[in-house]
């Protein structure tokens, strides 16, 4: 794999989180608004769509730059 790939495999997986991201907070802003106070539910919301982002990120990157294929393209 080279510098190139393992580049674009950690761009791909923080797009990805940033989705996360995203989703997480309409979410949890919405499910939160309802059980708690207005400044603890924006809070909460928010802290847990940035460490739902991260993890994710963190997670799906890992997992495609120690990737190793299966069937080797090089030629020798």
């Amino acid at each position: 794999m080279t510098r190139d790939d393992r580049v674009f495999y950690w761009a791909i997986s923080i797009g990805e989180g940033l989705i996360v991201f995203m989703v997480t907070w309409l979410l949890a802003a919405r499910a939160s608004e309802w059980l708690m106070p207005q400044p603890a539910a924006a809070i909460s919301a928010m802290s847990l769509a940035v460490i739902m982002g991260t993890a994710w990120s963190s997670y799906r990157g890992l997992r495609r730059v120690r990737h190793v294929p299966l069937v080797h393209t090089t030629v020798d």
